[in-house]
């Protein structure tokens, strides 16, 4: 059986009008030693026949029997792949012609304590394109991912396959959060190595649906990842102000007020400050009119 250096793993569920697209990247990579796995979570409109239109030996298609979500789809994949390495790419996106290549170049300088490798991205919207930055170098990322969801996107992220197999695959119990919580795990066992440099391009906003655009999914997933790392954020106070104020301002804009309320309460206990407080007025002052708003 032949070992490729890098196994790519796609999910997909309803985008096959754009899944072409995210395939032909994997075809344009410069490194061509890859497998790419793609997993159908949507038996009930399958993207067979647009995968089929790519006759290349190195495509894999499966499909699930049912939905099963992202995450699934992921762990599915991960656990038929053969590769050294491990890269995600989006049914939705697109990798750079030189991303296998240039991760690949970065790890193979390093140990096998660096288990991971990120980069920078482009983001598209409606409106624009921009750059997003991340920090060059080896180092022990941990701390700035507890403070920053934002550091990692799941798109960049390319693994050895030791990591895969010591820490396990992405949580199917999160309903999103789902890349923050498995890099987690990652980065408490090994450094990773970041590249400031945009090898991908991410589609964002409106442009489709994502997950992370449903907010009750968002606050969901922000809730239990805060709850299971709960002992994580209540030693750093300023990532518990920061993620637990966020939650609250969540559960205000979709009229939880009362768990708008509990997670202020729950700020302010950690640090009184003026704006969380004065929320708290505005989000108690809702409660209150809500709870006497004459019935029509």
């Amino acid at each position: 059986m032949r070992i490729p250096k890098v196994s790519i793993i796609m999910p997909t569920y309803r985008r096959k009008h754009l899944i072409g697209r995210a395939i032909q990247s994997a075809l344009a990579q410069t490194e061509p030693d890859w497998e790419l796995i793609i997993v159908d979570d949507c038996p009930e409109d399958p993207a067979e026949a647009e995968v089929k239109k790519f006759a290349d030996p190195r495509i894999r298609y499966i499909k699930h029997d049912r939905n099963k979500g992202g995450a699934a789809a992921r762990n599915t994949a991960m656990a038929v792949s053969h590769g050294a390495y491990i890269g995600f790419l989006d049914d939705d996106d697109e990798w750079l012609p030189e991303k296998i290549n240039v991760q690949l170049a970065e790890l193979e300088k390093t140990t096998e304590r660096v288990g991971y490798c990120f980069s920078g991205s482009y983001l598209l919207t409606e409106k624009n394109e921009t750059v997003t930055h991340v920090p060059s170098g080896q180092a022990d990322y941990f701390e700035q991912l507890v403070q920053n969801f934002n550091l990692f996107l799941g798109l960049t992220i390319m693994i050895r396959r030791q990591v895969y197999e010591q820490i396990g695959g992405w949580s199917e119990q999160q309903p999103s959060h789902q890349e923050i919580e498995w890099m987690f795990r990652v980065s408490q066992a090994f450094e990773g190595m970041g590249i400031d440099r945009p090898l991908v391009r991410a589609y964002s906003g409106s442009i489709h649906d994502h997950i992370g655009s449903n907010l009750q999914k968002r606050i969901s997933g922000r809730k239990q990842l805060l709850e299971r790392y709960d002992d994580v954020f209540r030693s750093r106070p300023s990532a518990y102000i920061k993620h637990h104020f966020l939650l609250a301002m969540w559960y205000r804009d979709v009229g939880n007020y009362l768990d708008a309320a509990h997670e202020l309460e729950n700020v302010l206990a950690i640090k009184w400050n003026p704006r969380s407080y004065a929320h708290l007025l505005l989000v108690r002052l809702k409660m209150w009119t809500n709870r006497y708003v004459p019935a029509r």
